[in-house]
């Protein structure tokens, strides 16, 4: 055992995580602030050691070397659900989170994890946009930016899929799944094209707010009005014509090397492209129904209110001058 004065001196990883977990009664062991740097590249080593053994019985090539990145990732979306983001919001909204039940609480934290993860790719994506290696080669194409941003992508699917299966909630494997076989491939595969499909995600944000407006008892209000137009073009616009470009240039791609590909992968990438292409379709017809239906029930609220108001001043001045009621209530003596 090390002793601490020797621990300053001696910043071995393997003792020093060894010497943090002993302790004697009445002494709390703290390492030297050296520990924690050298400790984690070494972690991270070790999480791609872990996988090369998988990695070469699956033919995962790809895996090894961003394996860090993607434990990284699912770890921080794991702990913004589960810590920061509870906290963070019961301090902000005390009333809408820290009244609301455990489901609307839970729901909440994922929204946060969903929209910050949107924020990410959308940023990342963006600085790939002008790779020339992944242009130059638009199926196998490689950028250790766009590698990068397909490791984080692979956590937050994991972080997804852990969710859906603990919580039995709605399954998200579709998209995310895609972007996970892009990257855990025998080799890479479409770079080009995820990193363009990741710019979907713009429209995710104005989502989040929107749904975030409506738990902040924002409905119906001006402000949800912009987002909800902001949320319409943005999907519109990336989605559906951006993201219709380029699966026509996906398809086009992926006709110029299917010689080259497994049968398996023209198919999952074929029918997932014209699956999310028509699912697209059919949530911004589904989304513009929603708006109109909220914006035309308040709309009704406020005539009917308006309505009201003007049957009871009507009624008012319906009524008989004072003295007439005198008049009638026998006050004044009135010879019929």
């Amino acid at each position: 055992m090390v002793s601490s004065p020797d621990l300053v001196g001696f910043c071995s990883p393997r003792i020093v995580l060894h010497e943090v977990m002993w302790c004697t009664p009445g002494l709390v062991f703290r390492p030297h602030p050296c520990t924690l740097p050298m400790m984690i590249p070494e972690l991270r080593q070790y999480a791609r050691d872990a996988v090369r053994p998988l990695a070469a019985k699956y033919g995962l090539s790809a895996l090894p070397e961003f394996a860090d990145i993607v434990v990284i990732a699912w770890l921080f979306f794991t702990a913004l659900q589960v810590s920061l983001s509870p906290v963070i919001s019961r301090a902000v909204f005390p009333v809408s989170y820290g009244k609301a039940d455990k489901r609307t609480r839970r729901n909440w934290d994922m929204h946060v994890v969903s929209l910050v993860h949107a924020l990410v790719a959308v940023l990342l994506a963006s600085r790939c946009l002008q790779a020339k290696s992944l242009d130059e080669d638009r199926a196998f194409g490689t950028y250790p930016d766009a590698s990068f941003l397909l490791a984080i992508a692979v956590g937050y699917f994991i972080w997804d899929a852990i969710e859906a299966i603990v919580h039995f909630s709605e399954v998200g494997f579709v998209v995310h799944g895609k972007l996970s076989g892009a990257f855990l491939g025998p080799r890479p595969f479409v770079h080009y094209y995820v990193v363009r499909f990741l710019l979907w995600e713009v429209s995710t944000i104005f989502l989040n707010i929107n749904w975030f407006l409506d738990k902040t008892g924002k409905t119906g209000s001006q402000l949800q009005l912009v987002n909800g137009i902001a949320l319409l073009s943005t999907f519109f616009c990336f989605r559906l014509v951006w993201g219709g470009k380029m699966s026509y240039d996906f398809f086009i791609t992926l006709n110029g090397v299917y010689t080259k590909l497994p049968l398996f992968y023209i198919m999952v990438y074929g029918v997932a492209n014209l699956m999310l292409q028509g699912l697209n379709w059919f949530w911004f017809t589904k989304m513009i129904r929603a708006l109109q239906k909220r914006f035309a029930g308040k709309s009704i609220q406020v005539k009917s209110k308006e309505a009201r108001h003007e049957r009871q001043w009507e009624w008012q001045d319906s009524q008989p001058p004072e003295s007439m009621m005198e008049s009638c209530n026998g006050t004044n003596n009135i010879d019929w």
